[in-house]
């Protein structure tokens, strides 16, 4: 796209102070406007484009001039326009000096718009801006479009120094009027910035502005700049019919990163400055020890005795952001630490340069020094510098200082000893100092040997005044910037005859002043206020504190022409002393009402500083004592912002009630989308979701460019507070990971909320569960008492000992976290060796189990209370009858079912142990001879030989776990006869030994079983006596295998 222009062709002289009515009835409405916050500026005199020929200035007597041959020739729109784009359009462009990078943005704009040329004019923002761009206009005729990119917000546009609001538009209607006459009929004009349309002041303003300079009007409503800051350059509020929209278009695709915004204070409580508590901070007297710049950033300075700085007392600074955040820490003001620094006091820039002016040795008493800083708080200047060169002898006390846009300095003070009087001397911020020592001219302002208490203020015109008491008398004079010479005597400035003291000044723009004193005159003590014009003739006295024990009056004027005056009171109580302030507009009118800027109020706070941002935006430093929460000191320095109740929009959010579906043991399942809209950019957002349940599993949490959510396992809370992308990234991620074996719904709160604690109605995400049978678990020692972890267990079978328990009786369980019966129990031997030997039991008395064994398994089965099974389960129990066991560990598998599906598997490890079985002998298997069981009956006649005394054919000789024996023991019991009795055995064919004595015959020797039945079956008894005892002789078998 290409953008035409048209130089107009009528002479500069005609155009030029022509008196115009304001008749603004009569004035069409067509104004284009846009307003939004920028980062704080550095002002430019010029701006270098790469050697283009660009109209570009600051004096506004060169723009007149120039205006007339500066580049704004016609440009070729190409074959392709049409007749309407025949007659060429002639567009201004108006960048305020005050927006950040301006240079940048300008050099954007040429490059986004393809023009060689463009008629780009910065406003000088030490001046008031409208009187500037009307005295450029006056150089044109029919301007299609004038495009003005400078700082705005709700309902107000800053234009060089002149704030313009709604309030105070009556001042500048007769300029904004005065550019009607350079406009085209159809003319639009365009002021970029924030949010001037955001809320219905602004949009009276804009309606205003229309019918004073008949032009069509567009403004925004939200924050105009780079998107990555949250800006556009849409116009969204529009006032007639605009037509002009190429340099939105253009401006929509610059590489300047910055916004159009007027730097607003965040309000805060009582803050503690010094973050070094021991020993006392003070501010030691002096009316100006804070400083506020044109982005809201502020500097304090203060007295520190705690030895901080080495050598006695030191001046130390802490710089605070327009939030209220420190910017880095404290610091160390004074480059020599040897001796005592006192009475500091500091100016700013409305760039962000600031000095610091203090008290201390000069060889011969007490002298002046100063030190600069640049906007980023380093040091200037590596040295202090001596400001009373030249004149050092006696003491140097009660500095003041001020400065302005320019970097212009004024610095004043009272002397005594030779010099008796008020002295100033004035340099500025870049000024290179030798040998460090101020060596401008000395200004002698007053010589009386009374004259004490001195005070400065400097405007952006360099008009400045002094002013001091001389024995309760005040007086001024005053002063323009360059020379050594006041421009007439020194007024008086006092209403009373005596009393008057502590008097400050503040010079407005357009060079009158007003001071702030105490008055100790009887029927007129307090903290008093008066104007003076530009002849420094005096308007009567207001008093401002609302009792008589008022003192220590400070006075802040910004830009505009807008001042505070603070001051302390003794308060109602009687306690202590307060700090009090009043502003009032460049009228020096009342604004608002008396505010108390402490929040501690039980001791004395002293020695108040006051910084004016603008009408809106005040800060507040003292001395004293803090007990608020966090900000506590016994002897420090305190701030307190003051600034707009901004318009609070309440956030919006879609998703916040959402329903969804999860499927148990399922794994992780991502919510639906929370996004967040907030129409206040840039505003804090923080977004709470709460788990009602927390067993019922987490959040995720992680982060998302500047934020990072949490989440408390233990309350179930999820949070994440940050940005409006920031907060929707972390919401577009969180996912819901349920806990194991859970199988409930469970619901989400959710709820966003702004810095204000306003946002959408709360919400709630539905959690359904999609149940999943779970298997029973069975474990068969909880403890793991018995030594094995896990669900298993371990027993020891003894042959012979009995049936063993194969779980933990004490703790063997069975669980089902979504049952409360089993249908089943089943035990399986996997290897039984010795099957039919083998044997399972349970013991299922009191229960509706039943248990039956059949092969290998023992089946437990039968609807009933898991506490049942886990009864029945603790008795089960292991038995093998076998007389020689295998001697194999048995593997026991247990499992449950609860109608629908299996348990784990729990195994039950059975080790086997074998107990000596003793060899059988029975003398009679078949019992032949008559006698039942093992025994034998057999008949012995005397003198018949000696007879068998076992069945010779089916006596029987076995060991059940052994296939050898050692020995086999035959013994009469009843020896009657003596040694006429004997036992014989027939041993041939084995390795058995016989061997007979006392009614025992032993049978010895390792050999077979068989071997030893074979010879079993063969022993005799016989008895050679010719009289035996007739009496029945008992004979006793006992064989062993070696163990038993």
């Amino acid at each position: 796209m290409q953008w035409p222009f048209r130089r107009s062709k009528q002479p500069v002289a005609s155009l030029q102070n022509q008196p115009r009515p304001l008749d603004v009835s009569t004035l069409e409405r067509r104004l284009l406007f846009s307003a939004s916050p920028v980062v704080s500026p550095e002002v430019a005199e010029s701006v270098d484009l790469g050697g283009q020929d660009s109209a570009l200035v600051t004096d506004p007597d060169v723009l007149v001039q120039e205006s007339a041959t500066a580049n704004g020739e016609a440009i070729d729109a190409g074959s392709e326009s049409d007749s309407s784009q025949d007659r060429q359009r002639l567009e201004l462009v108006f960048v305020d000096a005050s927006v950040d990078d301006h240079e940048q943005l300008i050099s954007d704009l040429k490059v986004a718009l393809d023009q060689d040329e463009l008629e780009i004019y910065l406003l000088d923002s030490s001046r008031d801006g409208v009187e500037q761009i009307g005295e450029i206009l006056s150089g044109y005729s029919d301007v299609d479009a004038v495009h003005i990119l400078s700082h705005g917000s709700d309902g107000k546009i800053r234009l060089g120094s002149s704030l313009i609001e709604s309030r105070n538009l009556e001042a500048f209607a007769g300029d904004l009027a005065g550019w009607a006459s350079s406009l085209s009929t159809d003319a639009d004009l365009a002021f970029y910035g924030c949010r001037l349309a955001e809320s219905e002041s602004g949009r009276m303003l804009l309606e205003a502005v229309s019918a004073l300079t008949g032009a069509d009007v567009a403004a925004s409503d939200d924050d105009t700049g780079h998107a990555s800051l949250g800006g556009d350059w849409d116009l969204e509020a529009t006032f007639g019919q605009v037509e002009t929209l190429s340099l939105l278009d253009a401006a929509s695709n610059v590489g300047w990163t910055g916004l159009l915004a007027t730097p607003q204070l965040t309000p805060t409580g009582e803050t503690l400055v010094n973050t070094t508590v021991s020993g006392s901070q003070y501010s030691d007297g002096g009316h100006n020890t804070l400083a506020v710049d044109d982005s809201g950033n502020t500097v304090v300075v203060w007295v520190d005795d705690s030895g901080a700085d080495g050598d006695n007392t030191g001046i130390f600074a802490q710089r605070f952001d327009a939030q209220g955040n420190r910017i880095g820490g404290e610091f160390q003001i004074n480059a020599n630490s040897s001796g005592s620094q006192s009475w500091p006091v500091v100016a700013s820039t409305p760039s962000g340069e600031f000095i610091v002016g203090w008290v201390s040795s000069d060889g011969d008493g007490d002298g002046i020094y100063v030190r600069r800083f640049d906007a980023n708080g380093d040091a200037i200047d590596s040295v202090d510098l001596l400001v009373n060169a030249g004149q050092t002898a006696g003491d140097q006390s009660n500095i003041t200082l001020a400065t302005n846009a320019n970097g212009e300095i004024v610095i004043a003070w009272e002397s005594d000893g030779i010099n008796e009087g008020i002295f100033a001397r004035t340099f500025d911020i870049s000024a290179v100092v030798s040998g460090g020592e101020l060596t401008s001219p000395l200004i002698q302002v007053d010589t009386s040997t009374n004259a004490t208490e001195a005070a400065v203020d400097l405007n952006e015109a360099g008009r400045y005044v002094v002013v001091w008491n001389d024995s309760g008398q005040l007086y001024g004079r005053r002063y323009d910037y360059g020379t050594t010479t006041a421009l007439a005597g020194k007024d008086n400035l006092s209403q009373t005859i005596v009393g008057d003291s502590d008097v400050v000044v503040t010079v407005s723009p357009d060079n009158t002043f007003a001071v702030a004193y105490y008055s100790g005159f009887s029927g007129f003590k307090g903290v008093w206020h008066r104007v003076f014009s530009v002849t420094g003739v005096g308007q009567t006295s207001t008093k401002i504190s609302s009792g008589e024990v008022a003192s220590a009056p400070t006075v802040s004027m910004d830009l505009s022409g807008n001042y505070v005056i603070a001051f302390q009171e003794v308060n109602s109580g009687s306690t202590g002393s307060d700090v009090f302030f009043q502003v009032f507009d460049a009228n020096h009118d009342l604004y608002g009402s008396l505010v108390q800027a402490n929040e501690t109020t039980d001791n004395d706070q002293v020695s108040p500083s006051a910084a004016l941002h603008d009408l809106d935006n005040v800060v507040i430093a003292w001395s004293g004592r803090g007990d608020q929460t966090g900000q506590v000191d016994d002897d420090g320095v305190f701030i307190r912002q003051f600034g707009p109740e901004l318009t609070n929009t309440p956030p919006t959010a879609s998703g916040l009630n959402q329903s969804i579906n999860y499927v148990e043991d399922g794994g992780t399942v991502l919510l639906g989308d929370i996004v967040v809209s907030d129409a206040d950019a840039g505003e804090t957002i923080t977004a709470t979701l709460t788990l009602v349940d927390p067993n019922a599993g987490s959040l995720s949490t992680g982060s998302f460019g500047a934020a990072t959510s949490t989440y408390d396992g233990v309350t179930g809370i999820w949070s994440v507070s940050g940005s409006v992308d920031d907060v929707n990234s972390a919401l577009a991620s969180v996912s819901f990971s349920p806990a194991s074996d859970y199988d409930l719904d469970v619901n989400v709160l959710t709820h966003v909320e702004d810095a204000a604690g306003t946002g959408p109605t709360d919400g709630v995400i539905g959690l359904h569960a999609m149940a999943v049978n779970d298997p029973a678990v069975i474990d068969l020692d909880a403890d793991d008492s018995g030594g094995v972890s896990g669900v298993n267990f371990d027993a020891t079978f003894i042959e012979g000992a009995g049936a063993v328990l194969v779980v933990d009786a004490g703790d063997a369980t069975i669980t089902d976290v979504d049952n409360t019966s089993l249908v089943s129990l089943q035990v399986t031997i996997t290897n039984p060796f010795d099957i039919g030997n083998e044997q399972l039991s349970a013991d299922t008395s009191g229960t509706l189990i039943d248990a039956t064994f059949v092969g290998a398994t023992l089946t437990l089965s039968g609807a009933d209370t898991i506490a049942n099974y886990q009864q029945v389960l603790r008795t089960i129990r292991y038995q093998n009858v076998s007389a020689n066991p295998t001697l194999v560990d048995r593997t026991l598998a247990f499992t449950v079912n609860d109608g629908a599906i299996d348990s784990n598997t729990a195994t039950a490890t059975v080790s086997i142990s074998a107990s000596n079985d003793a060899p059988v002998i029975d003398l009679d298997a078949d019992d032949s001879s008559g006698t039942t069981g093992a025994d034998f009956t057999a008949n012995f006649v005397e003198g018949g030989g000696a007879v068998v005394i076992a069945d010779s054919a089916d006596a029987a000789l076995a060991d059940a776990d052994s296939s050898n024996l050692a020995s086999l023991t035959v013994t009469i019991t009843n020896l009657l006869d003596g040694a006429a009795e004997s036992l014989t055995a027939d041993t041939t064919g084995t390795s058995i030994m016989a061997n007979y004595s006392g009614g025992v015959l032993t049978l010895s020797g390792s050999d077979t079983v068989a071997n030893y039945q074979q010879v079993l079956r063969t022993v005799r008894y016989d008895n050679a006596s010719a009289n035996p005892d007739s009496t029945d002789r008992i004979v006793e078998f006992a064989a062993n295998d070696g163990a038993a």
